[in-house]
């Protein structure tokens, strides 16, 4: 088992499609299952901290009972990163890290969690994970007119885990760069780190999207294992 400082394993709730079923479980179980189980690998024994809104406490409890998770909900929108980061800045007492992880990535593996903790520790305040763009993007006006041809290799597609010092945590909102994109807003300055994300470790929007990833499922689970 690999110790490192004292973290706080935080999964963020930001849509119902979390609730939703999967397979013989739900999306979040599944995301839940995966944040606890890198929190174990790395000493840590506490309840995982569960983010979301009010509406969603009742049916997320549920689901995560069922499936015999530790958690502790922490009635928040986790979409607003000053919120959160008031919100867990009195339940982080001696932590040192901050791992939060998206509720919708539910097939995100554990060496994904490890390889960003491993660059985090290595030389960095704040560390996530990303792909490249492989896609042809387009800028579009207003009025739907192609306008020219995005350069993919400035655009990244990001994912999680996200891990963070809590001393890299602008806590106090001095960092005014509103948009930085991450769940906890961060110092300015701060030493940011990325590492490459799996292939699965997609977002699931929408059920349809929800459908595809089922589909996945059982081609993995069946034709790939044959």
């Amino acid at each position: 088992m690999m110790s490192v400082p004292a973290l706080k394993a935080v999964l963020a709730v930001t849509t119902s499609t979390a609730l939703a079923p999967m397979g013989h479980s739900h999306v979040l179980a599944a995301s839940a299952k995966t944040l606890r189980e890198f929190s174990r690998e790395v000493g840590q024994l506490d309840p995982i901290t569960v983010a979301l809104p009010l509406d969603f406490v009742v049916p997320a409890s549920e689901i995560l009972k069922e499936a015999g998770i530790d958690f502790v909900p922490l009635v928040v929108d986790p979409r607003d990163a000053h919120e959160l980061a008031a919100a867990l800045k009195p339940v982080l007492d001696d932590h040192t890290l901050v791992a939060v992880h998206d509720s919708n990535r539910p097939l995100t593996r554990l060496s994904q969690f490890h390889r960003t903790l491993e660059a985090l520790l290595a030389d960095a305040d704040a560390v996530r994970s990303s792909t490249p763009f492989t896609e042809t993007l387009k800028s579009v006006s207003g009025d739907q007119l192609i306008e020219y041809t995005i350069d993919r290799t400035s655009v990244r597609r990001i994912s999680t885990p996200e891990i963070v010092r809590v001393s890299a945590i602008d806590f106090a909102g001095r960092n005014k760069k509103e948009n930085q994109g991450w769940f906890l807003p961060l110092k300015a300055k701060t030493a940011i780190g990325y590492v490459d994300s799996d292939p699965e470790s997609i977002r699931v929007n929408s059920n349809d999207e929800l459908a595809l990833l089922a589909s996945f499922l059982h081609w993995q689970q069946t034709v790939a294992q044959n």
